[in-house]
């Protein structure tokens, strides 16, 4: 049959009803199917009902504590030029947790916390959205303090939308050069609240700007982290400062701002450049208990200006020359009971670098703790023997080597005996500490030096063994597998390893 005469047929009244009728029996049949379906599915819904996740069923309160270790500082806008996703890092944010189910929702949204610690980095192209978000976001914090983060980017629109909430700034971090630092800034007045702050100077900005005197009233201000801003730049409220940490400064504008914080007590120091051509006057930080360099700091010649009788925790790099004098005369200038001691070494072959005369300007230490060693296996013999010795830092309870950068032989055998001696007391001395805790983690580098004889490393290993039965915590890491807690990287070559 043509398609002509099937189309004549079909539109025929006869071929028209029958049509119908093939269509009404159908949908008689799907509505047959559907009934069936929808009784199915309510025994199935009934019975999910029935079903409660765990944790859907904690108690508020319970949940609550948990969204406050989930959530971590949230971006709102770009980061750089990548969008981040409102509300978090990564998926820890607010509104990941919001977005989960209604009950969730509704703790969440309640949660003050949640919503008070956010970064604000944007671009000009997203500063209608962030405002847009700004706008529901902070009031969700309530009176609850903020943590804020503001990019040097940020624009005047968003400074402003943040501005009113001044008052509830508990710690900031911004740029010299941010709206909310600049002459004529929205925020003025009394920061009641701010506890901590951290400013920059962005580097390649060769004017800086008009004094900064907006964090000049913020009576709990206790931690402040400066880079690259001298003590003419900026006005705080320098005596009462206990926390201080100075970036990208030369020494003499490090000098005169340590000058105006004396209640100091805790103090960081990075990129620190030496000028020290002019007479400085000495600073006497009667509370400073801690003193840290970073540990690509190599110049710590600030050393020779202050005097810190209360000092007991001092992180030291290795100088670019020799400071040995240096620091024995601070020690000593200071008086101070030094306990711990954290000591960045790099082995310049054309500036040999003794350790020991440090150490024993310091007997008071009781913990030492020594990163970047690049020692030969002589080099760690000749420590371990030393350790060994009557007298030699009598008050030490925990040694690390973490990382020892070249994966040498290690004398296991000298290293067992200075375990052991201290584990024992050393019998010079009722007053002699036991050394609780040992640590030796070594750098993937495979740098071997002449291997010891075979019978030397089993009796080195099995006196280690018998000492983490029962002596000093022991943490020795590398490739090779002793025991639950000791490795022995570079016994030997991998070639002649211990079964």
């Amino acid at each position: 049959m043509s398609a002509s005469v099937f189309t004549e047929v079909v539109l025929t009244p006869p071929g028209l009803r029958h049509r119908l009728a093939e269509i009404d029996d159908e949908m008689v049949d799907l509505q047959a199917r559907l009934e069936r379906l929808v009784a199915e599915r309510r025994p199935i819904v009934e019975t999910l009902r029935s079903v409660f996740y765990p944790v859907v069923t904690l108690p508020p309160e319970i949940t609550a504590e948990i969204f406050l270790h989930y959530v971590d500082t949230a971006h709102i806008g770009h980061h750089g030029n990548l969008p981040v996703a409102p509300g978090g890092t990564g998926g820890h944010g607010p509104l990941l947790l919001a977005s989960i189910c209604r009950a969730w929702r509704a703790i969440a949204l309640d949660l003050q916390p949640i919503w008070s610690k956010f970064d604000l980095p944007t671009g000009p192209s997203t500063v209608s959205s962030t405002q847009k978000l700004l706008e529901c976001w902070l009031p969700r914090a309530g009176g609850h303090p903020l943590d804020l983060s503001i990019s040097c980017g940020a624009e005047d629109a968003l400074c402003a939308d943040v501005a009113p909430y001044s008052h509830q700034f508990r710690s900031l971090r911004c740029s010299l050069f941010t709206p909310i630092t600049r002459p004529g800034s929205l925020i003025a007045g009394r920061l009641p609240l701010l506890r901590k702050l951290l400013i920059t100077f962005p580097r390649g900005l060769n004017n800086h700007a008009t004094l900064v005197t907006t964090f000049a009233d913020a009576p709990q201000l206790r931690e402040v982290h400066l880079e690259g801003l001298a003590l003419a730049w900026i006005a705080l409220p320098w005596a009462q400062l206990t926390c201080l940490g100075l970036s990208e400064l030369n020494v003499t504008q490090c000098v005169h701002l340590l000058h105006q914080t004396p209640n100091l007590e805790t103090l960081t120091v990075t990129g620190l450049e030496n000028d020290a051509d002019v007479a400085l006057a000495p600073v006497r930080l009667a509370h400073l208990h801690t003193l840290k360099f970073d540990e690509y700091q190599r110049d710590t010649t600030l050393l020779l200006y202050l005097t810190l009788p209360a000092l007991a925790h001092l992180e030291l790099p290795a100088a670019i020359w020799d400071l040995t004098q240096y620091f024995i005369d601070f020690v000593a200038r200071s008086a101070c009971a030094l306990r711990s001691l954290v000591f960045s070494y790099t082995n310049n072959t054309d500036i040999p670098f003794d350790l020991v005369p440090y150490l024993r300007a310091v007997p008071t230490l009781s913990e030492l703790r020594i990163r970047e060693a690049e020692w030969s296996v002589h080099n760690l013999k000749g420590f371990f023997t030393l350790m060994a010795e009557p007298g030699f830092l009598p008050n030490l309870r925990a040694l690390s080597f973490n990382p020892l950068r070249y994966a040498v032989e290690i004398p296991y055998g000298a290293l067992a005996a200075f375990l052991a001696s201290r584990w024992q007391g050393r019998g010079n001395g009722p007053d002699d500490a036991r050394l609780e805790s040992f640590e030796l983690v070594l750098a993937p580098e495979l740098d071997f030096d002449p291997a010891p004889s075979f019978m030397q490393l089993q009796d080195g290993l099995d006196a280690l063994r018998a000492l983490e039965a029962d002596g000093p915590k022991l943490n020795i890491r590398g490739l090779h597998k002793i025991t639950g807690t000791v490795d022995a990287l570079a016994v030997y070559p991998p070639f002649n390893r211990l079964p």
